[in-house]
Formats: C-alpha cells, sequence, structure tokens
C-alpha cells in the first residue's frame, strides 16, 4: 500500500510502499489495520473497495493457519 493510504480522501500519487493487515473483506468494503495510519486511518480503518484499489500495488502476503496431521489411530475407539 501506497502511505499516502493514510488520507484516503486525498488523492495518490503513487501504489505499493508498506504493508497492512486486512482483517475482512465484503463485496464492496474492507477492514484493515494500517500500522503507518493517522487517526481514523489505522486501527480497524474501514474503506470502499474502490479506494483501497487506488493505494492497492497488487503484491501481498497471505498467511494460513497449518493443517494438523492426525495422530495414528486418532479418533477411533481404543
Amino acid at each position: 500500500m501506497s502511505s499516502e493510504i493514510r488520507y484516503p480522501d486525498q488523492p495518490n500519487s503513487r501504489r505499493g510502499g508498506h504493508l497492512v493487515l486486512v482483517h475482512a473483506v465484503s463485496d464492496d468494503r474492507i477492514l484493515l489495520h494500517n500500522p503507518s495510519g493517522v487517526g481514523h486511518s489505522a486501527d480497524n480503518a474501514t474503506l470502499d473497495m474502490s479506494t483501497f484499489e487506488r493505494f492497492f500495488a497488487h503484491r501481498g502476503v497471505t498467511l494460513t493457519r497449518p493443517i494438523r496431521a492426525e495422530s495414528p489411530g486418532a479418533g477411533r475407539p481404543g
């Protein structure tokens, strides 16, 4: 994200720059944590998708929870 996202109501001159943490996405809104945000644009900032898109550089990291392998015999009656 461009650091200019901290002021989403102002025009931006670039995309990309730092990571933000996306908490939730719907069809038209996104909820994120912006570590460089100021006030309302930091923790739990909500943006419409078109505003988010203006700052987004189409790069990112996806984190997933690891899948645990079952132990042999797990879930079987003993």
